[in-house]
């Protein structure tokens, strides 16, 4: 009887301290699976965002986008927006707004505003500086759906 109860009291002990360390192996596999989704999807955006620009970088240099072209050319979705500025600094379709004046050419991640998760790339053409930008505060909002 006192072997069955030992043996009893050490499936316990094995069971009381599996458990933890099984619970923290699953918040730490969550957390990977959460960690690498948000870099996936940052690096998605980057990838559409990137595209997009060199499409229309490329319609600039055929002439078929032009700083007179309709302000729906710059705008191809509601998440996409961009703007040409001539050499002289005067921006098409619309005034560039202030957070992206300055910026280098090549990709950025603006500091984030309100309600907004911002992606941009700066590329020279011929015709000026085309500025693309992403709010990808849409796929931000899923991956934090996914993570809940």
């Amino acid at each position: 009887m006192r072997a069955a109860r030992s043996k009893l009291n050490l499936q316990r002990r094995v069971t009381f301290a599996l458990g933890p360390i099984v619970a923290l192996f699953v918040i730490v596999q969550g957390t990977l699976a959460f960690l690498s989704l948000e870099d996936q999807e940052d690096d998605l955006v980057d990838e559409i965002l990137l595209a997009e620009a060199r499409r229309l970088a490329s319609r600039i240099e055929q002439g078929e986008v032009t700083a007179r072209s309709p302000p729906e050319l710059f705008r191809s979705s509601t998440n996409l927006s961009s703007w040409l500025v001539d050499s002289s600094g005067r921006a098409s379709p619309e005034e560039l707004p202030r957070y992206l004046s300055g910026l280098a050419d090549g990709p950025h991640r603006p500091r984030r505003q309100v309600g907004r998760e911002l992606h941009v790339v700066v590329l020279p053409t011929s015709a000026g500086r085309l500025y693309v930008e992403y709010d990808a505060e849409q796929n931000e909002a899923k991956v934090r759906a996914f993570g809940y």
